[in-house]
């Protein structure tokens, strides 16, 4: 009776197994890789994965659905990549990806490899990163070389005649684009603010002679000052 129960035990969990699960019906290859000619559905109609669901390699429908992705290796580097195009000597990629939320479009990445935000074309592909609306950020650093040159030795500080009249036939400081061109082409904030701090820097200068200047015409002022009060003495005694 022993082998008896052992049968019927075996026969059960042989029927629970095959009343809740799928048959796979699918085949194995000559590489080893299984396959099936046809949709695969993973999960309910709650949360399910979808495989070759339609006009989508794969399809994750459910509540909150998340897309986890974990390496063992926590050493190592973990890399999500898309290969519209592979063969077993290169990847070949020309098909671009984007991401839409509610109907709008998240990001792009086109051929070139650029990521652009709020937008899925590129007239200028010079630009790396290119964003189609505003940008807020706690920080933003931006390398520059500065503008110390200024201060050295041998600086060429342009008269303040010769910058009233550049400003009198342009309309702009000497060495910053014009508001036309800036309106056209945008404005490299780096470099940008190198040139504004040479203004700056320039026009310290120009504050540090002026006040050499001042301070000069106020010792010549009290040198005649004095100069009259001697006068007037002199011509006290004399009318006297």
């Amino acid at each position: 009776m022993r082998w008896f129960s052992l049968f019927l035990s075996t026969l059960f969990l042989l029927t629970v197994q095959t009343a809740s699960c799928q048959q796979w019906a699918g085949a194995t290859t000559t590489t080893g890789l299984s396959y099936r000619d046809g949709n695969v559905l993973v999960g309910d109609n709650t949360f399910r994965l979808n495989i070759g669901a339609g006009d989508r390699a794969m399809e994750l429908i459910g509540n909150n659905a998340i897309f986890d992705m974990r390496s063992n290796n926590a050493s190592g580097n973990f890399t999500f990549a898309f290969y519209p195009q592979f063969n077993s000597s290169s990847i070949i990629s020309t098909i671009p990806l984007g991401m839409s939320v509610a109907g709008h479009q998240a990001i792009f990445i086109p051929s070139s490899g650029n990521v652009l935000i709020g937008k899925n074309t590129q007239t200028n592909t010079s630009y790396i990163l290119e964003v189609n609306g505003n940008v807020r950020a706690n920080k933003l650093i931006v390398n520059t070389t500065g503008a110390d040159f200024v201060f050295k030795f041998g600086y060429q500080l342009p008269s303040l005649i010769t910058v009233e009249q550049f400003i009198k036939t342009h309309h702009h400081l000497p060495g910053i684009a014009s508001a036309q061109q800036m309106q056209k082409e945008g404005v490299d904030i780096g470099d940008n603010q190198t040139k504004l701090l040479q203004k700056i820097e320039e026009l310290t200068l120009y504050i540090i002679e002026q006040q050499k200047q001042i301070k000069a015409l106020q010792e010549e002022n009290k040198k005649i000052t004095d100069l009259q009060s001697q006068v007037n003495r002199l011509a006290a005694l004399i009318h006297n």
